[in-house]
């Protein structure tokens, strides 16, 4: 092979580049360029591999340096950064000085510094993977910041059973919600007894407002914590009172993420956006919380002995312990794997049921009247609604109200000559109605309010009974939830989740290891089977009617009712004039 093949072949070998272009042929090039540069340092071989790193360094660098411009943070972001830079602050130790004199000339001091400690708060870090499973979460970031948030609100807020229960999106900024137990003396713990205080109506047919639960009693046994992102400033919602459960409940309204803004709706709503986001948290935390069936009992609570029976103050304030809704029970035991779980028969509800006064509890018993009331005001049974009736906890869910009743479409019928048959009017519409409320007439088809989401149980249609009565349409009723297993590929890792339809974005979960839980991520507005339509007002008043002139008595009549003689009728106003002159003459 000559001198100019390989100088050839060894020159095409020097000029592969790499990723970026870059040859070794053009680099020996840039270095020969530069060496024979006036003020090139390069004297001896030891300053080769210097100067082969600096014109490697002058790639990657521009040659105008006045055209580069400093990045512009944002305001927001720069103290957004600061205020989640202030949750990982450490706080101070908590220092307690005692002073002892063991004698009167001896005095002993002792300082003890103890950390400060925070409460038992299950992370919401390791509920990440379940929020996914349900369909909903927040960002890996978000979860981070959070469970700190949440940490410095229990440390400081010294709170109780604190747990995250989900987000509220709003047209603005969005709530991001902690619930917890409802603060009450540290000293006692108890609340207080509550006595029927409503006042009396002024009149037949005028409704008084109905008394408010106490605080640590039904739906305020709970306390509710708001925050518009992960680690801001968190804002304690007040009490909610059964007028606003019960304006909420006619209402259907998004929320804008501001806590002062105005309620526009009809009927109007009684406060701002604070209280209406109360009123759907009680009402989301009453019908969506739920969890298997045997995991939780409800709760019984020990006889106390009453130290004095008679009270000399008969009018005071009387306390009572405050007694959570329900204890753990035994762990329970899937035989059947955690498939079992996967239909509504396995789930009950774990939150009070909220009544038609607005309230988790019913309104305490009214005080007899006493004897003089009693006669002055007779009682009117006949107007009198009847109460409802108490509501045990731990109901299933297989019982909730149906969400939806659908009409199956019927294959029309053909005659012998191949014509179709007209349909035919629905004339049974009374039995129908009637055959809602019976879930055995074959002519409707109940699915429970929590159906399995698999193919066999999510429709459970009665196809013998439906076949027996060609006339009447099949109807399928659906109701407020469904059930279906997730990440099923092994039994140790088998997930049930419980979706609502009545108030969307409400989930609750169970695993095979017995971890369970709920969450809600929505908009706060509950889900109807039909279109929502506001309550119309009351209908206009009627224009008064029209007044009876009546002719003024006359002199003769006047003598005679003071007499107290009955006065005469008079046919016509002519023999009244005629009695008029003759008792004057």
């Amino acid at each position: 092979m000559s001198d100019s093949e390989t100088f050839n072949r060894v020159k095409v070998d020097l000029l592969k580049a790499d990723n970026d272009g870059y040859s070794v042929y053009e680099h020996l090039v840039n270095m020969v360029s530069k060496a024979f540069e006036g003020n090139s340092k390069v004297r001896s071989g030891d300053s080769i591999p210097s100067f082969s790193k600096q014109i490697k360094h002058s790639r990657f660098r521009t040659t105008k340096q006045e055209g580069a411009k400093k990045a512009v943070l944002d305001e927001r972001d720069v103290a957004r950064a600061a205020e989640e830079k202030k949750l990982f602050h450490k706080p101070k130790p908590v220092v307690t000085t005692k002073v002892h004199k063991p004698t009167m000339f001896t005095t002993v001091t002792t300082t003890v510094t103890e950390p400060v400690t925070v409460p038992p708060l299950r992370p919401i870090t390791e509920d990440q993977r379940f929020h996914k499973l349900c369909g909903y979460g927040l960002l890996s970031s978000e979860y981070f910041l959070l469970e700190q948030s949440m940490s410095n609100l229990v440390r400081d807020k010294k709170l109780e059973e604190a747990a995250f229960f989900g987000r509220v999106f709003g047209t603005e900024q969005n709530y991001t919600i902690v619930v917890s137990k409802r603060l009450l003396d540290p000293v006692a713990d108890k609340i207080p007894v509550e006595k029927y205080s409503m006042p009396k109506p002024p009149r037949k047919g005028v409704d008084v407002p109905i008394q408010s639960e106490p605080p640590g009693v039904g739906l305020n046994r709970v306390t509710f914590w708001v925050c518009q992102y992960a680690g801001g400033p968190w804002t304690e919602l007040p009490d909610v009172t059964p007028q606003q459960i019960i304006s909420s409940q006619k209402i259907k309204k998004y929320l804008t993420g501001n806590l002062d803004a105005p309620v526009n709706s009809y009927p109007p709503f009684p406060g701002k956006e604070i209280n209406y986001l109360r009123a759907q948290l009680a009402r989301i935390w009453s019908s969506s919380t739920v969890a298997p069936e045997g995991e939780v009992e409800a709760f019984v609570a020990e006889d106390e002995e009453e130290e004095e029976e008679e009270e000399e103050n008969p009018n005071a304030i009387k306390y009572q312990k405050f007694n959570p809704l329900t204890s753990e029970a035994k762990p329970i035991q899937l035989e059947e794997g955690i498939e079992s779980l996967a239909t509504s028969e396995k789930w009950v509800h774990t939150r009070p049921f909220i009544y038609k006064t607005g309230r988790g509890t019913q309104l305490p018993p009214k005080p007899e009247p006493e004897e003089d009331e009693a006669a002055e005001e007779p009682e009117d049974e006949e107007e009198k609604e009847p109460e409802e009736e108490p509501k045990e906890l731990l109901q299933p869910i297989a019982t909730d109200k149906k969400y939806a009743t659908i009409k199956v479409p019927q294959e029309p019928k053909e005659t012998e000559e191949g014509q179709e048959e007209p349909e035919e009017e629905d004339d049974d519409k009374e039995d129908d109605e009637a055959a809602e409320d019976d879930p055995t007439n074959p002519k409707r088809i109940t699915l429970q309010s929590w159906t399995a989401h698999t193919v066999n149980n999510f429709y459970k249609e009665d196809d013998e009974a439906a076949e027996d009565d060609p006339t009447n349409p099949k109807r399928i009723t659906l109701q407020s939830w469904t059930a279906h297993t997730v990440n099923n590929f092994y039994k140790k890792h088998g997930v049930v989740v419980v979706r609502s339809l009545r108030w969307p974005g409400a989930c609750s979960w169970v695993t095979a290891n017995k971890t369970s839980g709920t969450i809600y991520f929505g908009d706060g507005s509950k889900s109807t089977d039909a279109a929502f339509a506001p309550e119309l007002p009351p209908p206009i008043q009627q224009e008064v009617d029209d007044l009876q002139e009546v002719a003024d008595p006359t002199s003769m009549l006047e003598k005679l009712i003071l007499r107290g003689e009955d006065p005469k009728e008079n046919d016509s106003e002519d023999e009244a004039n005629e009695d008029e002159e003759e008792a004057a003459e």
